[in-house]
């Protein structure tokens, strides 16, 4: 579990990255029972502030 600053998840993803080369995906959740708002916030913070980070998936 990772929690806390952007740069803190960059760092854990980016330490996944390099121990299984070829990763394509990782799961992201919420804990059941958090509010649809607090989840879709989450998210859009995931997406605005950590996945610029990665390169885009390669379509096949």
């Amino acid at each position: 579990m990772v929690r806390g600053a952007a740069r803190e998840f960059v760092a854990h993803l980016k330490s996944v990255e390099q121990k299984y080369p070829g990763l394509e995906y990782v799961h992201v959740s919420n804990s059941m029972g958090t509010p649809q708002s607090v989840v879709l916030e989450q998210l859009a913070w995931f997406a605005k502030e950590v996945e610029p980070h990665f390169a885009p998936a390669v379509t096949r």
